[in-house]
């Protein structure tokens, strides 16, 4: 079966002994597992590929007050987690990947990481790995469990 949603791999956002920060939401569409960045205004939005300013600063959290797969409200707060092991969107491709596979801060889709097939630090486009896969994914999923470096 294919995974879509965060919570089809986890109760939880934080696994383990993880760093947070607290930030705003700069938009409504922002779910917890979402890779994003901080912009100027201070607050965080979705990270994309085509921004060249969009630097990845973590992947959002899930607040008290709601679950794992439902967005934020634009102006609200949530915690981003900028170090440690987390649960992510991931664009997903047509073949199964690896634990261990670097992810890099730009997925094609916006507030999605993608897997660094060239496994360099830097790939030709410019983008750097972020983070790590933890667990193998099967083609098509769309989460999985990283470790944010």
């Amino acid at each position: 079966m294919t995974k879509e949603k965060i919570s089809d791999i986890a109760d939880g956002c934080e696994l383990g002994d993880n760093e947070h920060e607290w930030m705003k939401l700069g938009a409504a569409s922002m779910k917890p597992g979402h890779s994003v960045y901080k912009s100027a205004a201070d607050t965080v939005a979705l990270i994309e590929g085509s921004s060249a300013l969009a630097k990845f600063f973590g992947t959002l959290g899930v607040r008290y007050d709601q679950d794992l797969d439902t967005a934020g409200s634009s102006g609200s707060t949530a915690p981003v987690i900028v170090k440690g092991k987390c649960p992510a969107f991931l664009t997903h491709s047509a073949s199964a990947k690896r634990a261990g596979n670097w992810l890099m801060e730009s997925g094609g889709t916006a507030g999605y990481l993608g897997v660094n097939e060239d496994s360099d630090a830097v790939n030709a486009s410019g983008f750097i790995n972020v983070a790590k896969l933890i667990n193998d994914i099967a083609s098509g999923d769309d989460v999985g469990i990283i470790d944010i470096i």
